[in-house]
């Protein structure tokens, strides 16, 4: 017992110490823009969004930045419902795209992907969900933050509608919660994490990595795969906080949606070994974070679990409140209490079961599969110093 409560205590110590780097990186603000207005494609995959999939192509059809200089492709991957039909009204204004055979091996998300991809023509590839929808400023916004040195932008999304219902709560709170880890990473150049809800980058970086080829067997991480993908390729990375380039997506509408779905993402933490040690240390130190609390009953190891959770629930805090005043939006405060308690059942379960078990997505059936290769392996450099947010 002590010697796993020592394991658990110093990754605890370790997520305090990167809590307390993020803080610092969301206080770093360098909004390096350009006025350029370079050819765009945004890339969608769809599959089975019938309810969803009107708003999202008449917010992208709707866009501020110039007609014709940038495109949709949205490829329909498979669906069985009306996904496909709805988009077919849209052929004048959308680019309406199939899986094309030599993506068949790719898993899930990058199969369509890939082929979207494959036909794009933008210097600047933006992508997002089927499910969500981004405001006519959205193109424009995330555009401006590629100036020469960045090539990669990573976004801000938001879950709506918020209801009063404490699954819809918990998962508003917790997915702002890990954008502004993110953000707050980026701005200390480190590349952890993002979304493919708002997500870009230059075309060059996904030839040069070898697009999705090194993780087109992993069922999820068409965004946090790539992404470290670019930082093995030492692109630099910058962080849209203006609310001008917030992506909206749609809540899981029930507990065992959300549970299933950040099991998808938890899937990709044992992948990060190969990829980013550190991120897998940082991973492992959340997990510890929130286990600690669990030996505050034994006489051993009692006050300094009691102490290393408090110093957690200031730094968690301190996290929240600077991010909700550089990106301009957080959820309501007072649910942070039940937030911090929910995290420690809710870490665990999800973190073995996305690890171990596999999990369900769009009607498909994922299980674990084997570390993606490393076919673009540059050497661990350090990142460049140049940092935008």
């Amino acid at each position: 017992m002590t010697a796993l409560f020592t394991l658990i205590s110093g990754l605890a110590v370790l997520y305090l110490f990167v809590t307390l780097i993020f803080a610092i990186g969301l206080l770093r603000r360098r909004d390096l823009l350009t006025t350029e207005q370079p050819f765009v494609s945004i890339v969608v995959a769809a599959r089975d969004e019938q309810a969803f999939i009107t708003a999202c192509v008449e917010s992208l059809i709707d866009q501020t930045y110039p007609r014709n200089q940038y495109e949709v492709l949205v490829v329909d991957d498979d669906s069985s419902d009306d996904t496909r039909a709805i988009l077919e009204s849209y052929a004048d204004e959308v680019c309406v795209l199939s899986p094309l055979p030599e993506f068949a091996g790719y898993a899930a998300k990058k199969r369509p992907m890939a082929s979207g991809l494959a036909r794009a023509r933008g210097e600047i590839i933006l992508t997002t969900d089927a499910d969500c929808t981004v405001p006519p400023t959205w193109v424009k916004t995330m555009v401006e933050h590629f100036t020469p040195e960045t090539s990669v932008v990573a976004g801000y999304s938001r879950i709506a509608p918020v209801s009063s219902g404490i699954v819809h709560r918990f998962q508003t709170f917790d997915f702002h919660a890990l954008l502004s880890a993110a953000a707050g990473a980026i701005g200390v150049g480190r590349s952890w994490a993002a979304t493919g809800q708002n997500f870009a980058f230059r075309r060059s970086i996904f030839d040069l990595v070898g697009g999705y080829e090194s993780i087109a067997n992993r069922p999820s991480g068409d965004d946090v795969l790539l992404l470290q993908r670019f930082r093995k390729a030492r692109a630099t990375t910058a962080f849209c906080s203006n609310p001008a380039g917030h992506v909206t997506t749609w809540r899981s509408e029930s507990l065992s949606g959300l549970v299933n779905q950040r099991r998808r993402w938890a899937s990709n933490a044992i992948v990060q070994i190969g990829l980013n040690p550190a991120f897998f240390a940082y991973v492992s130190g959340v997990l510890s974070a929130n286990l600690v609390p669990l030996f505050a009953a034994d006489t051993r190891f009692g006050g300094a679990a009691i102490s290393l959770w408090m110093a957690k629930l200031l730094l968690d805090f301190v996290v929240l409140w600077l991010s909700r005043r550089r990106l301009g939006t957080s959820p309501s405060l007072w649910f942070y209490p039940v937030w911090q308690i929910l995290q420690i059942p809710y870490t665990l379960l999800v973190g073995v079961a996305g690890t171990f078990l596999g999990f369900t997505w769009k009607g498909r059936r994922h299980t674990r599969v084997s570390p993606p290769s490393s076919r673009y392996s540059p050497k661990d450099e350090p990142e460049a110093s140049h940092v935008t947010m």
